[in-house]
């Protein structure tokens, strides 16, 4: 029953009893009259009382007593003469009412104000500008240690630049000297630790019953699509640094509307609406543009669901960039074993890129820069991407220019296969099991190869990941605890590197290796959480040349949900 719902039906049944003590003859007996007029003044007292707190507007109060008055008016014109002794006095009849009524209809009243009072104060906040509308605030703050170590023996990120310049290709274009010195950019060698940050806030407005509208800031700023971190003490061009603040972002701002059927659109920027792991979507990562999704009950154990969506990538620019997309189609079951809700759940996905592919400057372009064709225009930037996708040069070699733009050499069209099974048998510990495989569609070396201009012998087109937790299925409360652990491998061209975990193997693709994992709740909503991350390369990140790069990441996280 709604808020509203609930104030009409207490304020019809206080109406109701303020018009019959209103309408109460005199009393010859002064204790029974005594009691009767406490009540009387007990149920104005609530009526105040519901006033005060809000539930009742003043103005409803008034017409409320007014229509209470006007229906004990007629209540008592409609009742007969009184009677009248031979001496023409009027005959009272006292009404007796007992004293478990009086004060069973004490405690009722009571009762019922108390919960209305109490329903009021757990309601959403109400907009100041739009009144009745409830906005939910739900958000997190997490704290991180983060720590990395590398090894010695890793290749030095001056020889990466040196051999990516050679061979016209590279897998991580980052991992490079930035200055013709080869100075490094990347770290691959020595060990770090840093103290990490993420803050993200939304608010959830239920504008109607069909709509909703969603608001969300985020930490960290607009470098890359995969994290919402701040590194606390980082300075010069890569943060504020010592003691100063730190930058928020626009993480969601999106428009939701519940249409019949099970139904439900979404457009603007929202969270990943697919049914998903980390090994192919970051978990930090929200989305631009439009999906719907739908429910399909087909019987009580058996549901249908599916999510379609178009996603912008970058708008087309002459000479500056190229139109992308991606449309994402996602289908599956979601089944209940059994009488103990275990339950397995299967989705397929495929996830179609567009404009994703590299253009290499021809000598035409080269000559005449104006042509659209011109290969920047479809750079695989470094605002997005990280790294392990097979890129190749896209300058038309004696141009001359000290800046190289890569472009990606493989296209994308990603099949993702999702498999989860929560068995119950051992409530409250739950054993959840996860398996994930994906191929790229698209991945043709003889393709790749005919683009780059450049031979390409290796690179992977797959990624699987499987993935075992035992304890509490969400650790929300004191004591609840999980432990997992996952094997992982991803290669080089299976998914898109900008969209991926952003912390295995330093982020990115063309990895393999374990992620051993566990969560104990320190309090309602708050939790210690520690991750070990062991990877190392698949390919080399010069094909066809030998590199080098294995790493360990440790994060102690306490993050609390609100």
């Amino acid at each position: 029953m709604s808020l509203h719902d609930s104030v009409a039906g207490n304020r019809a049944v206080l109406a109701a009893i303020v018009a019959a003590l209103i309408a109460l003859p005199p009393l010859a007996q002064a204790d029974e009259r005594e009691d009767l007029e406490k009540l009387r003044a007990t149920v104005l007292m609530l009526v105040e009382t519901l006033v005060s707190s809000g539930v009742l507007p003043r103005d409803q109060a008034d017409a409320m007593m007014r229509d209470a008055q006007s229906r004990a008016t007629a209540r008592l014109a409609a009742l007969p003469p009184p009677a009248t002794t031979a001496d023409g006095k009027k005959v009272v009849r006292v009404p007796y009412v007992p004293e478990a009524v009086k004060t069973q209809m004490r405690d009722e009243i009571k009762a019922q104000v108390l919960a209305e009072a109490k329903e009021f104060q757990q309601q959403p906040l109400l907009a100041a500008s739009s009144p009745g509308i409830p906005i939910r605030i739900e958000g997190d703050v997490r704290v991180r240690i983060d720590q990395t170590r590398l090894d010695p023996s890793n290749t030095a990120a001056g020889t990466v630049k040196q051999a990516a310049d050679a061979a016209g290709l590279t897998r991580a274009p980052d991992i490079a000297g930035n200055t013709g010195n080869n100075l490094a950019s990347f770290n691959t060698q020595e060990d770090a630790i840093r103290t990490r940050m993420r803050v993200r806030l939304a608010a959830v407005a239920d504008i109607s019953d069909a709509v909703q509208a969603t608001v969300g800031i985020a930490s960290g700023g607009t470098t890359g699509p995969t994290s919402t971190n701040i590194t606390l003490g980082q300075s010069g061009d890569r943060g504020p640094g010592y003691l100063n603040r730190y930058n928020v972002s626009l993480d969601r701002a999106s428009l939701r509307f519940i249409a019949p059927y099970g139904v439900n659109v979404i457009a603007g920027r929202f969270n990943n609406p697919f049914v998903k792991t980390d090994l192919v979507w970051s978990e930090d990562l929200n989305m631009d543009g439009v999906a719907a999704s739908y429910a399909l009950p087909l019987d009580p154990s058996l549901k249908a669901f599916g999510t379609a969506g178009w996603f912008p990538l970058s708008v087309g620019n002459p000479n500056v960039s190229r139109t992308r997309y991606f449309v994402g189609l996602q289908g599956g079951v979601d089944w209940q074993l059994g009488t103990r809700e275990n339950r397995l759940k299967l989705a397929a996905a495929l996830y179609n890129y567009h404009g994703e592919e590299g253009i290499a400057e021809s000598v035409e372009t080269f000559n005449n820069p104006g042509i659209p064709d011109y290969g920047v225009r479809s750079e695989h930037g470094p605002a997005y991407r990280q790294r392990g996708n097979t890129l190749f040069r896209l300058n038309y070699p004696s141009d001359g220019l000290t800046t190289t733009y890569w472009g990606l050499a493989s296209g994308f069209n990603e099949l993702d296969l999702n498999a989860q099974l929560d068995v119950v048998q051992f409530e409250p510990l739950h054993v959840v099991l996860n398996a994930n495989y994906v191929k790229n569609l698209a991945f043709n070396r003889a393709e790749m190869s005919r683009r780059a201009g450049v031979a390409i012998s290796d690179g992977s087109d797959t990624g699987y990941q499987l993935r075992a937790q035992v304890g509490t299925r969400t650790v929300s409360r004191f004591g609840d605890w999980n432990a997992s652990i996952a094997y992982r491998y991803l290669g080089s061209d299976a998914v898109l590197d900008a969209f991926t975990n952003s912390d295995f193997g330093l982020g990115g693709t063309n990895t393999k290796g374990f992620v051993l994992g566990g969560s104990y709740g320190l309090a309602k909503n708050t939790a210690l959480q520690v991750k070990l991350m062991s990877a190392k390369l698949i390919h080399s990140l010069v094909p066809p040349t030998g590199t080098r790069l294995t790493s360990d990441v440790l994060h102690v996280d306490l993050i609390s949900r609100f």
